[in-house]
């Protein structure tokens, strides 16, 4: 089904698993699916129990898929979880986000915990929700510089996440922060060309992070791509993706390539797309 706003997690097989988001008739999923490297097909998965799009989502430490928040079949942000268990194919519900919550970064960090940074409420949020999958429980962490959401964020290493871009107060942002868990406090990161929200970061193997796509002040898609170098704390120019798209969904697969699939362009009159993108770094 082709789809924007949705998820996409990478399992520890290599599999991704896609949920939610808005098909072509404009309404909100609760269906998913599972692509394999292997096979490289997609097959349907049982639906969540909340339709929704603009979710969080991230691979829990013991391989469950979380999905957290989003907008509702109600066209209203909720604090709804779940979470899918490969084991027994089935979507169960967990403990709700401490409010109603569109647009979250949700990232695992090492000591099993999940981070969820930023969204959206009836505007911008400045915000940290952190989830203990173990008690099933949400609790209150220190509070970004920046209200954002449609931002990129992207786990560095054990203790470090970068957040980039998204929504302010005033439209898109070029700011780029850096949250270190071992000081529990924020720091400032050389800003985007580009402002931009409802693009994808993604860290390769090499340490470098690619930021794709996502829509700006003067177009409502970009296809440019940039790659982070957090060593040198500079961007770069890449090469353009062959068309422009927002809204997609980004996965670095086991092979060291980045899978970029579904989003939407004004060129497809605001449809969702069907296509996939594979990069490869030199």
């Amino acid at each position: 089904i082709a789809r924007h706003h949705h998820t996409a997690t990478t399992t520890r097989d290599g599999s991704i698993v896609v949920s939610g988001g808005i098909d072509a008739k404009h309404a909100r999923l609760a269906g998913s699916a599972l692509w394999s490297p292997k096979t490289r097909r997609w097959r349907q998965l049982p639906p969540m129990n909340t339709a929704r799009s603009s979710h969080g989502d991230v691979l829990l430490a013991d391989g469950r898929v979380m999905g957290a928040g989003g907008r509702g079949s109600d066209d209203r942000c909720t604090a709804a979880s779940e979470v899918y268990e490969p084991q027994t194919n089935v979507w169960k519900p967990a403990a709700p986000m401490p409010s109603p919550t569109c647009d979250a970064s949700l990232v695992l960090l090492d000591d099993g915990r999940v981070y969820a940074f930023g969204g959206q409420a009836k505007r911008a949020l400045r915000g940290l929700s952190v989830y203990e999958p173990k008690k099933d429980a949400w609790s209150q962490g220190p509070n970004p510089s920046t209200r954002r959401i449609g931002h990129g964020f992207t786990r560095l290493n054990a203790q470090e996440i970068i957040l980039s871009g998204g929504d302010g107060q005033r439209g898109p942002l070029a700011s780029v922060e850096m949250y270190d868990q071992r000081q529990n406090a924020y720091r400032a990161l050389s800003a985007l060309p580009t402002a931009r929200n409802s693009h994808t970061s993604t860290r390769l193997a090499n340490g470098e992070v690619l930021t794709a796509g996502g829509s700006s002040p003067t177009e409502p898609q970009l296809a440019s791509a940039l790659l982070f170098s957090p060593e040198r704390n500079i961007w770069r120019q890449l090469p353009p993706m062959p068309a422009p798209r927002a809204g997609h969904r980004a996965v670095l697969l086991t092979d060291g390539r980045v899978l970029i699939a579904g989003g939407w362009q004004a060129a497809n009159r605001g449809q969702p797309l069907l296509n996939t993108l594979l990069f490869a770094s030199n």
